[in-house]
């Protein structure tokens, strides 16, 4: 038991705050307009873009894993004090990332159910599911300690890395999608799919041959 209870603290982590954004993706997936298909998102991107972009990834999960969640509410925001507010960090922080939550699942319903609107087929609302991050990681930032084994580290130096790491998906995500017709959603054949019309092709009939008339007397040379 001294063993579970000397691991427990190290499972209450910001990572876990991932995971209703990773669902919220992973819904929308089979949805995804081309722009965002597996096999055509990366087609294009600088190659140093895409390393940097998967690098600061893996470091945002990787830090966010070594933040504990905060057990106490606080009475700081960020280094500003919340008390005028009358509430803690804990509890703005909540609001503040199922704000983002929202926004982040909306992002994605207007590209991939409202394919015709003036939104899913701009720019600014095909990328928004890169930029609506920047909320909810601002959530996970409120709500979580300084790093495990950096005592003196600050919010502003997460923030930093988000910040970081949103500038180059965004202009991942942006490159992408002005590759692509805006305001189409790929929704690929399946077997639950109802089957595509077949092209009818009008019938064509063999000419027929001209019938042969009888041979006569004359033709055979008979008198």
């Amino acid at each position: 038991m001294t063993g579970v209870r000397n691991v427990l603290p190290y499972l209450a982590c910001g990572i876990w705050l991932f995971v209703p954004a990773l669902a919220i993706a992973q819904a929308f997936a089979a949805r995804y307009p081309p722009a965002f298909q597996p096999h055509t998102f990366n087609q294009g991107i600088p190659t140093p873009l895409l390393v940097a972009e998967n690098v600061l990834r893996v470091l945002l999960f990787a830090v966010a894993a070594a933040m504990p969640l905060m057990q106490r509410p606080a009475d700081r925001l960020l280094g500003i004090s919340v008390r005028p507010l009358g509430i803690s960090t804990r509890t703005f922080g909540i609001a503040v990332y199922l704000l983002g939550l929202a926004a982040y699942a909306a992002s994605f319903a207007m590209i991939c159910l409202a394919t015709d609107s003036r939104w899913s087929r701009s720019v600014l609302g095909l990328t928004a599911p890169a930029w609506t991050p920047a909320v909810w990681l601002i959530g996970i930032t409120m709500l979580t300690g300084p790093i495990r084994g950096l005592p003196r580290s600050r919010p502003w130096m997460y923030l930093v890395l988000c910040a970081v790491f949103l500038a180059v998906h965004i202009t991942h995500t942006a490159l992408a999608v002005t590759r692509q017709p805006a305001g189409t959603s790929a929704r690929p054949f399946t077997a639950a799919s109802p089957e595509p019309p077949r092209t009818v092709r009008p019938e064509t009939r063999p000419t027929p041959w001209p019938r042969e008339r009888p041979a006569s007397p004359a033709d055979l040379g008979e008198g």
